[in-house]
């Protein structure tokens, strides 16, 4: 998901405040002297030159128009463009620049330069990330650990506006120590998503209208907020984000492939941009990034140019995710992503990508380690930071690490575990806004008709849940898999008792997984850059086989109810392993399954133009055929619990429905083609429902509530 210090990270002070000296490659820039040198030697340059090359690094996030620049240079005297044009080669021929490919001043067409060199500040020393500050006071332990009412604790400390230290980042050679404040803003009863305006007045963000989620605005400091999209057809917004010029936001719609749109920043008629494709990022050129899914079960990074048509696959993957984990510099010349280069497995890693050369640049570092990093990500407004989460114990952090890989992270904001964010991002005045999401998570025991027989809460540990996958056995019980202490275990649930470890090991244990028989469970064991399926005894918690393949791009488990055989989805190909060992057989291709208790047919999943598709064939190998699901309903990016399809051929899916934000739980039956929504409580979220073995369904259920905040630095 490398240099000298190149000033500070986030830009909470005023943008042009002196400093003593700008330098880039082998040119230094004094603007108390106002003198250039280059190599050692001053530069024979005109003032209107060096006034112009210091406004462009002054301002080198963005692109700047000939129209301010003639007017911040020249202030009051009246030139013509030419006058511009000939200052600009002037500068170029002296620092040994070239218009056709640029290396310090930029020609954008259409608008003006821009100057796109790093650039070191100097006369301030190294910025000090650490000045004065200890770690965040932790918040009073009001209630045990893990108990229903550490999270009503939590919130409430949340809601009284606890301030949350940091470090302030100056431009003087000794940094103060500050500490933010955050506030509660409007917006709906469940509002995500902020995303500011490049002129910081609008706040746009996700509110949930009547079970539909739609695009809204509002004023940050105005309790009034309006919603600017109102469709209910056409599926679900996920997410959006503005325009460079401010003037519209893109924003995608999950129904089928996936659409993107935009619209103006105050409403009007949406216009289709892009089709089979979703989570939309606007460059300062015009082009998005935008995600599609890839057969390999993960979401293909793509940069769209609207006005042509083109489309250029980018080497990087994502998983999918209601967090952002691609975000765009102001510059447009790189995005931060938190995910996988192309050809890599294991967990998402930080990395910068360039859009030019391609060229990737790993961001994190001793101190960020990428395990204890998660979504969502963010960019400073001066496109020198990325700011991501960190878990630490029972602590959520906003950290801000350099994109130029040369000072270790700084802490802006702690949290508890439990009520961290989902999205944020960074104004142009140094603020964060994000959202303030909490999600209780429990697993349901329903009838199909929805009569809830047990439910079984879930801790809510720092490192967040696990696959949202649930595997009911014989007994009653269940097991399901949590992250806490860098990495992830497995857990025997049971009505009316305290979750257990199922296994006794200090291995990493997860799922996807799939019972085996009444008495044995094959699941993910080892380290993420080295895991392996294995089968664990349920009657003692001992592992009792691993299996040598490399298991990092598994994405699905299942084995009928004899247990002799496991099937798993692995890169996009569907692989037969018998229990007893010996190696893997290639049946098919496809990025999930579950396999009919019979163990005669197995259920597939493949990613097309026309979204997420399912298939039937033969447990064998052989040819699959497409199954059609009814009319209003679209399968879901979630994976099918290994236990999806019962003793009659029923098949479990979660499906998407055109006028509801929230997934569905659906029982689909092939041979009648009909399809019966699982009722659940309203504003809850469904995933990984499967049959027991007594017919009933298990599912996770998470009760979420959301709400948006700024942070700022307190006075």
């Amino acid at each position: 998901m490398v240099g000298a210090p190149r000033g500070p990270l986030l830009q909470f002070v005023p943008m042009h405040r002196p400093a003593v000296a700008y330098q880039f490659d082998d040119v230094i820039l004094n603007p108390e002297a106002f003198s250039v040198e280059k190599s050692g030697q001053v530069l024979a340059l005109e003032p209107k030159s060096i006034r112009l090359l210091l406004y462009l690094i002054q301002n080198r996030s963005r692109a700047i128009g000939k129209e301010e620049l003639l007017r911040s240079v020249w202030e009051d005297v009246a030139v013509s463009d030419n006058a511009l044009t000939r200052v600009v080669a002037q500068l170029r021929k002296a620092l040994g620049d070239d218009a056709k490919v640029a290396r310090y001043i930029e020609t954008v067409p259409t608008i003006g330069y821009r100057f796109i060199a790093e650039v070191v500040e100097l006369g301030g020393g190294a910025p000090n990330l650490a000045a004065g500050l200890g770690p965040p006071a932790a918040a009073p332990n009001l209630a045990p650990r893990n108990s229903p009412w550490a999270l009503t604790a939590a919130l409430a400390l949340a809601l009284l506006g606890i301030s949350a230290a940091a470090v302030f980042v100056s431009r003087t050679r000794s940094a103060q120590p500050a500490s933010w404040s955050g506030t509660v803003l409007g917006g709906s009863i469940i509002a995500s998503h902020p995303r500011i305006s490049p002129d910081g007045q609008l706040l746009a963000f996700r509110a949930i209208i009547d079970g539909q989620s739609q695009v809204a605005v509002m004023r940050p400091d105005s309790s009034s907020w309006t919603a600017i999209t109102h469709d209910r057809a056409n599926g679900a917004v996920a997410r959006f984000a503005w325009a460079r010029d401010g003037s519209k936001i893109y924003f995608d719609r999950e129904w089928g492939p996936g659409r993107i749109y935009s619209i103006g920043a105050l409403g009007g008629e949406p216009r289709l941009v892009l089709e089979n494709a979703w989570m939309p990022e606007p460059l300062p050129d015009g082009s998005l990034i935008a995600q599609r899914p890839s057969s390999e079960g993960r979401q293909q990074l793509l940069r769209f140019w609207p006005d042509s048509g083109r489309i250029q696959v980018l080497p990087a993957t994502v998983r999918f995710t209601d967090s952002p984990n691609v975000r765009a510099f102001p510059d447009g010349r790189a995005i931060a992503v938190f995910g996988l280069p192309a050809n890599a497995a294991g967990p998402p890693q930080l990395f910068t990508l360039n859009l030019q050369s391609l060229e990737i640049r790993n961001l994190a570092s001793p101190l960020a380690p990428a395990e204890t990093l998660r979504e969502p990500l963010a960019v400073s407004q001066d496109g020198r930071s990325v700011c991501i989460q960190r878990r630490r114990d029972d602590t959520v952090d906003t950290i801000a690490l350099p994109r130029s890989g040369s000072a270790p992270p700084q802490t802006l904001i702690s949290l508890p575990g439990i009520g961290g964010p989902i999205s944020q991002d960074v104004a142009p005045d140094g603020s964060i806004y994000m959202d303030h999401s909490e999600v209780q998570l429990s697993i349901l025991n329903l009838s199909p008709s929805g009569t809830v027989r047990a439910e079984i809460p879930i801790p809510q540990f720092a490192e967040g849940e696990g696959r949202h996958t649930v595997i009911a056995l014989p007994d009653g019980a269940v097991v399901f898999d949590m992250r806490r202490r860098d990495r992830s275990e497995l857990f025997l649930g049971r009505n009316g008792a305290e979750p257990q470890l199922l296994l006794n090991t200090p291995e990493s244990a997860a799922l996807p997984g799939a019972l085996l028989g009444a008495g044995n469970l094959a699941f993910i064991i080892g380290a993420e850059d080295n895991p392996h399926i294995a089968i664990v005894s349920l009657h003692d918690g001992r592992v009792i086989r691993r299996f040598p393949g490399d298991a990092r791009l598994v994405t699905a488990i299942t084995a009928p109810a004899d247990g002799q055989t496991i099937y798993y989805a692995s890169n996009g190909i569907i692989w037969a392993q018998p229990v007893t060992g010996g190696d893997p057989r290639k049946i098919g291709e496809g990025s999930d399954l579950a396999v009919e208790p019979s163990g005669k047919f197995l259920y597939l999943v493949r990613t097309s133009a026309d979204g997420y598709q399912l298939f039937r064939m033969p447990a064998a190998g052989g040819p699959a055929t497409r199954v059609l699901l009814p009319p209003g309903f679209n399968l879901a990016e979630h994976p099918l619990s290994p236990a999806a399809v019962d003793r009659n051929g029923r098949v479990i899916l979660t499906v998407d429905v055109p006028d509801v934000f929230f997934y569905q739980a659906a029982i689909f039956d092939p041979a009648r083609n009909t399809m019966k929504l699982i009722p659940v409580p309203p504003r809850v979220v469904v995933a990984g429902a499967g049959w027991t073995p007594d017919g009933n369904i298990a599912t996770f259920v998470g009760r979420w509530s959301s709400s948006l905040w700024r942070y700022r630095i307190s006075k």
